[in-house]
């Protein structure tokens, strides 16, 4: 307790809890981040296997730190990784920087799109089901099972195509 020098003093409030952490963007990931692509039977080899994602945000770059693919291969993006408003990236499991080299030549892809990886495993060539989680809670963001059977494109099980979404939902 404080008193001043006009005898006025100073009372107590309730105690808050809290826990000091980086802030929670787990909303702002739901909202914005989308699996755009995924090519899982890549003719070229497994080394030009990939997983696109989406920031349909157009004003708000997203957090990546700490976001883990948790089932149908393992990576975790490291501290500093965002993804700009509007943009894309991707996931490959190219383990050098002189495979991303040879992956941007191969895809013919901007120097502007950020890599990430390499992740571990690979995609299975009959199908998986694929999940990315938030850190540090592990909300699940996005989840989905693919496959190459009946109903699946026969193109992207080997022919150099890959899955894309009808539609960029959760």
């Amino acid at each position: 307790r404080y008193t001043d020098t006009t005898g006025r003093a100073s009372n107590w409030s309730t105690a808050v809890e809290f826990t000091a952490g980086a802030p929670d963007n787990t909303a702002a990931l739901a909202a914005a981040l989308r699996v755009s692509e995924l090519m899982y039977n890549p003719p070229a080899g497994t080394e030009f296997e990939f997983i696109e994602l989406h920031n349909l945000s157009p004003d708000t770059a997203l957090d990546l730190a700490g976001v883990t693919f948790t089932a149908g291969i393992q990576f975790t993006f490291p501290p500093g990784s965002t993804l700009a408003a509007g943009g894309y990236a991707v996931v490959v499991q190219a383990a050098t920087n002189d495979n991303f080299a040879a992956f941007r030549t191969h895809y013919g892809l901007a120097a502007t799109v950020p890599i990430f990886g390499p992740y571990s495993g690979s995609f299975a060539n009959g199908g998986e089901t694929v999940t990315l989680k938030t850190a540090p809670n592990g909300t699940e963001l996005v989840s989905f099972t693919y496959g190459d059977g009946r109903g699946w494109p026969v193109a992207a099980d080997g022919a150099g195509h890959s899955l894309v979404p009808l539609a960029e939902s959760r």
